[in-house]
């Protein structure tokens, strides 16, 4: 397991990982949109394996680094003029 993973699990052992629905609705995405993204490494997840190691495993995602995700997804405020 990569170390920001395990910083963020203990940083949260009282908050249960969260679901592809969960996360779709705090993103306001389709599942789709959340299973796309998070198999191709750009939304930050923990892969389950599934009895038989067949496929890509269960997505489960900690709830703090979906919300840090957000945040560095925000477009940038524009400059006020001056």
């Amino acid at each position: 397991m990569k170390e920001h993973v395990r910083a963020s699990i203990a940083a949260n052992e009282t908050e249960p990982l969260w679901l592809v629905r969960d996360v779709s609705l705090y993103l306001r995405m389709s599942t789709r949109w959340v299973q796309d993204m998070a198999r191709a490494g750009l939304l930050p997840c923990l892969r389950i394996p599934t009895l038989g190691g067949k496929g890509m495993g269960k997505l489960r995602f900690v709830p703090a680094e979906v919300r840090a995700y957000a945040e560095r997804a925000k477009p940038a405020k524009p400059a006020e003029a001056a």
